[in-house]
């Protein structure tokens, strides 16, 4: 059985900074790993949230990890989803989905007009259509500082 638990601040610790390293660096191989303070940064946020799904017959295991945020501007309350990542040998079992669909219940009692979702993963798009989502026809930008 499954749990999503969202990430609080007196939960961040080097245990689960190195689990939810674990899983970053599978999704993005050449990026930093995080640190406790920026993993504790993130905690403190007050529109953000990060789901954290757990297998209760292996709980020192994390399956997945996602994160939403919310932002206020000219459209209302928007979600933004990001950094969704499912343990390499649990993909395929469902639990990118309960992930989704937590974070669409999420930003529907929040309030939110719509979510948006990036991703760099080559079977995202596929993920995401099969749930509903479609594709924006925008052109995103970068630059970094």
């Amino acid at each position: 059985m499954l749990q999503i638990r969202r990430l609080k601040r007196n939960q961040v610790d080097e245990k689960l900074l190195s689990e939810i390293n674990r899983l970053w660096l599978q999704l993005s191989p050449d990026s930093e790993p995080l640190t406790l303070a920026r993993l504790k940064e993130i905690a403190r946020q007050r529109f953000y949230c990060m789901a954290i799904l757990k297998n209760r017959s292996e709980p020192a295991k994390i399956a997945a990890i996602g994160s939403i945020h919310f932002v206020r501007d000219f459209h209302g309350l928007i979600g933004y989803v990001n950094n969704v990542v499912v343990n390499k040998n649990c993909r395929y079992a469902g639990i990118g989905t309960k992930i989704e669909e937590h974070f669409t219940e999420l930003a529907k009692i929040q309030g939110a007009k719509f979510i948006d979702a990036t991703s760099n993963d080559k079977h995202a798009p596929e993920f995401w259509l099969k749930h509903g989502w479609q594709k924006r026809e925008t052109n995103v930008f970068r630059k970094y500082l």
